[in-house]
């Protein structure tokens, strides 16, 4: 694990400088819970994957390049361990279906909380993808039910306070379980507009279904 938690210190330090030489000013959102103790039950990533064969991407606190022109976008996984994870980003744009295939790895980000408690489990996962060789993600788990929901921190967003929120089958069509929401309206939603991607024509990939 000491491998993991060093790349990620690195990766996470790049991303804040990173921010910081880009001149970031806009509000960011409440981030405490991303290291308070009290929520380390809800933030071991393994778990938070390790029932859902999919996750639909609901939507994100901030405006997305990346997604521009891609609808009904869900993350499918191909296998997964304790250390890492790989799935393909699956979408359709322009009327066709894409992917994007991702491995990545778990690592630990803020290991101890601000009293001394030392986590025990990977809240991180470092993303890498043939289609942007050298190019890099982290995304933090900041809270998740283990069952139908889970919300992810996006340092390189936002001055660092970035959030996706991806919901499972159960329960896309009605939006995130009541729980989930107020995690996020605390955390994710108090100064930034939600840009929902998921809708309620979306349909998986018919090679999926």
């Amino acid at each position: 694990m000491q491998s993991s938690k060093n790349l990620c210190i690195y990766i996470l330090a790049v991303v804040i400088l990173a921010g910081i030489m880009r001149g970031d000013t806009e509000t960011p959102e409440e981030t405490r819970i991303d290291q308070y103790e009290n929520y380390f039950e809800h933030q071991d990533i393994y778990l938070s994957f390790k029932d859902a064969v999919d996750y639909w991407l609901y939507g994100f606190n901030y405006d997305s390049p990346h997604t521009i022109g891609k609808q009904c976008v869900y993350l499918r996984k191909q296998n997964l361990t304790e250390e890492q994870m790989n799935y393909t980003s699956n979408f359709i744009k322009n009327g066709t279906w894409g992917k994007i295939q991702y491995n990545g790895t778990f690592c630990l980000i803020s290991g101890v909380s601000s009293k001394g408690k030392e986590r025990k489990k990977y809240n991180s996962i470092n993303v890498t993808t043939p289609e942007y060789p050298g190019a890099w993600f982290m995304y933090n788990l900041i809270y998740s039910d283990y069952h139908n929901c889970s919300i992810l921190r996006i340092p390189r967003m936002i001055n660092g306070s970035g959030c996706m929120v991806l919901l499972t089958d159960h329960v896309v069509k009605t939006g995130p379980p009541a729980p989930c929401q107020a995690i996020y309206n605390h955390s994710c939603g108090k100064y930034h507009h939600f840009y929902q991607i998921y809708n309620s024509s979306c349909k998986k990939n018919p090679l999926h279904q």
